[in-house]
């Protein structure tokens, strides 16, 4: 029979293996915005008619917004009292903490329960922003292709 707390520390391991894969996935993506941030740019040169230009800047500007959005993926969020925020306080209070934990294997436990709730919680945000980018970038290759339509109709 598997114990709560082996239960409770795999739990812990998956949470944080998605917590890096969400980072490396909104880096990725990031690279990509900045890409297309660049060429969509470089396309939209003056003598292009109006409704190319009004489409080509509303893809451009839902692509830079959807950039934000990833930059607020891979922000540290540095709130909560676990893991390394928990030991970067006054010396005598990681030393008493630690003491504490060693005494004590049930507040060794509670310390990992809510380090998991903490870090589980964090990881949904993140996914959801991941999304929510992923959705404004869909928006954005969208108004380019019709950007790149309209132009062709048009010359």
């Amino acid at each position: 029979m598997v114990s709560i707390a082996a239960l409770r520390a795999d739990e812990l391991a998956a949470v944080r293996t998605e917590l890096s894969r969400i980072d490396t996935k909104a880096g990725l993506l990031g690279t990509g915005v900045l890409a297309g941030l660049a060429w969509g740019a470089a396309a939209l040169t003056p003598d292009k008619s109006l409704a190319v230009t009004v489409c080509g800047w509303g893809a451009e500007a839902t692509a830079a917004a959807a950039g934000i959005v990833l930059l607020l993926v891979v922000r540290p969020r540095l709130r909560g009292r676990h893991g390394f925020l928990a030991w970067s306080g006054h010396p005598v209070t990681s030393w008493v903490r630690l003491e504490r934990l060693a005494a004590n294997d049930h507040d060794h436990q509670h310390e990992r329960h809510a380090e998991l709730t903490e870090l589980a919680a964090m990881v949904k945000h993140k996914y959801r922003l991941l999304r929510l980018a992923v959705d404004m970038l869909l928006i954005a290759a969208a108004l380019a292709a019709v950007t790149i339509i309209v132009d062709i109709v048009l010359t």
